[in-house]
């Protein structure tokens, strides 16, 4: 275990959503608890907050959903018009049932101290190695990688029909503030001649490391890189001594990306998401939204 990284409640976490996403954080402090941490989001005039962005509550030891309930009114005296909140179905009871917006499966894997490739199901271990025998090899991130890298992730949300949510800028301040800092991890996959056509990106404190963002060139899945650079991702997470990655929520439209991870050891639970209004605006675009049927997740 590694007691000096931070994680989602750090500065070097801080320092990419501020510079690459421009959002602001506020801690709340909850007597005789650990302080929240909330990430607020502005757009078009409007304040979105979401407690440990990206991932949510988690289930540990004493936590509920009450305590993140009775911070909304504080929120609102900050402006905030809606927060954003998630929790696994095993400790969301205290979630509003009204403000629900998604439920989604969230996979992780645990126990990364002892995990070894034995963990993997025998058809991933083979595309692992067939990655390897291609000669693929994933190297860290350099300052010169965004652009690379932004443009895999764009590419990889693109071929899924997915919402483009991250843009060059944050992606330069992730491989800068990954240069600097043992809390983020970038791994770029690369080709025998160099060429870039994967990338992983972790986020690690001292019981936990956290999926990012991944992605991979459409010329070369057939070499398998994004099983080569979850196979990496597990490793560093060792090297950092997580008890465990999670590996967050997958689309229901994508029962096969929920097989993906699985397929390393993952074991999956749903995780509930909610949106509660603070603001008369709040109300407005929570009603515009589900009108809609967009998620702001």
């Amino acid at each position: 275990m590694n007691e000096g990284l931070r994680g989602l409640s750090g500065q070097a976490w801080a320092n990419v959503l501020r510079e690459g996403l421009g959002a602001s954080q506020l801690s709340i402090d909850d007597a005789g608890c650990k302080s929240i941490k909330w990430s607020v989001f502005a757009r078009w005039g409007i304040r979105a907050a979401y407690p440990w962005f990206p991932v949510g509550i988690e289930v540990v030891a004493g936590e509920t959903c009450h305590r993140y309930l009775r911070q909304l009114e504080r929120l609102s005296k900050e402006r905030v018009d809606l927060a954003m909140i998630s929790a696994p179905v095993s400790i969301a009871r205290g979630l509003p049932r009204a403000a629900v917006v998604a439920e989604l499966p969230e996979t992780r894997i645990q126990d990364i101290g002892s995990w070894s490739d034995a963990r993997m199901k025998p058809s991933t271990r083979k595309k692992v190695h067939r990655a390897e025998r291609a000669g693929l090899v994933v190297r860290e991130a350099g300052k010169g990688d965004a652009e690379r890298i932004h443009g895999l992730y764009v590419q990889s949300v693109t071929r899924k029909r997915g919402r483009l949510r991250y843009g060059l800028a944050y992606f330069r301040s992730l491989c800068d503030v990954a240069n600097e800092s043992p809390e983020i991890s970038v791994g770029v996959v690369v080709l025998p001649e160099g060429e870039c056509v994967g990338f992983i990106a972790l986020l690690h404190d001292s019981t936990s490391s956290y999926y990012l963002h991944g992605g991979i060139a459409s010329e070369a899945t057939s070499a398998r890189p994004g099983y080569l650079s979850m196979h990496w991702a597990i490793k560093r997470c060792q090297q950092r001594g997580s008890d465990s990655l999670n590996l967050l929520t997958s689309p229901v439209s994508q029962p096969g990306l929920v097989e993906f991870k699985e397929s390393f050891g993952g074991a999956t639970e749903i995780r509930v998401h909610c949106r509660v209004p603070l603001s008369t605006i709040g109300r407005c675009v929570d009603v515009a939204m589900r009108l809609s049927g967009r998620l702001t997740r």
